[in-house]
């Protein structure tokens, strides 16, 4: 997989994820929200990307993405708020509000929604919930798989486009997450990559197949 990055009119990057009949294309927009967009070429019958241990940068934002969504937590007991506390009776009191706040997150309906059993299930925000497409993430064996379903009718078919609100959207607050993704995808430096322990052993086992 080819990883290429290009500093964009925000002041932030954006990312070009290329297979040999695909690319993923990864915006952060003037609008202030987040776009995934697949193409493929005409020639191409998956609609499926999958980012392998072959560049394990990128692959562990996206995993990291995965394990946040398993077990949420939106909010942590800062230095500022155990400054007000002046006894251990309210210490313990802000954590278990704390700890109460992060478990009812999976409460949610739109939680349920978002997130099953290991598979992330993300409808568009561009459009009403039912009629949007959709974007499944998950982990197969040792791949990260990120599955597009196109259920609007446009002119382009071999474009799907995925946008995450950072305002009103359907998977509020959940769309948070995604947006750490993009802030740690921009750690990510194309020119400057360390090699994995385990990038080097998954190429090994490539080359054996």
């Amino acid at each position: 997989m080819k990883v290429e990055r290009y500093f964009n009119e925000q002041e932030t990057f954006d990312y070009v994820l290329s297979e040999v009949d695909k690319k993923l294309f990864i915006n952060f927009s003037g609008n202030g929200d987040l776009y995934f967009t697949f193409v493929k070429s005409n020639n191409c019958n998956s609609s499926c990307f999958k980012i392998t241990k072959e560049n394990m940068s990128i692959y562990n934002v996206f995993l990291k993405l995965i394990m946040a969504l398993n077990n949420p937590k939106l909010h942590k007991v800062s230095s500022l708020e155990l400054e007000f506390c002046e006894t251990k009776e309210e210490v313990m009191e802000l954590y278990h509000k704390v700890e109460k706040y992060n478990g009812n997150l999976k409460k949610q309906d739109n939680y349920k929604e978002l997130y099953n059993d290991g598979i992330i299930h993300w409808h568009s925000d561009d459009y009403p919930y039912d009629v949007s497409d959709v974007l499944k993430i998950y982990k197969q064996n040792e791949e990260i798989i990120l599955e597009f379903t196109k259920n609007k009718i446009e002119d382009y078919d071999n474009a799907v486009s995925i946008r995450f609100r950072n305002s009103r959207s359907h998977y509020a607050p959940f769309n948070c997450f995604f947006m750490d993704m993009y802030n740690e995808l921009n750690e990510y430096d194309p020119d400057y990559h360390q090699i994995h322990l385990e990038e080097v052993g998954y190429q090994k086992k490539m080359k054996r197949i």
